[in-house]
């Protein structure tokens, strides 16, 4: 499953690939206004077991993990 959300001038491209006991995620940032020159903040991977969360539970929660990096990255004084 792959998607894409948008939050504060990035676009959030979370791969979630479901594994025989486990949920296998990786979350990269892309710049909206497409300069790839300019940083991004860093790009993270997560694996959980299926029995911790559900695809949808494990997806809202990479949202807020997402965001939640952005937001510390534009406190660290980046952007």
């Amino acid at each position: 499953m792959d998607s894409v959300e948008t939050y504060r001038g990035f676009n959030i491209r979370m791969s979630i690939v479901e594994q025989a006991t486990h949920w296998t995620c990786a979350v990269t940032f892309e710049r909206e206004d497409g300069e790839a020159s300019k940083a991004t903040p860093p790009a993270f991977e997560h694996t959980v077991s299926k029995i911790a969360a559900g695809a949808l539970n494990l997806g809202v929660d990479l949202v807020r993990r997402a965001e939640a990096q952005i937001d510390g990255w534009y406190e660290k004084g980046n952007g």
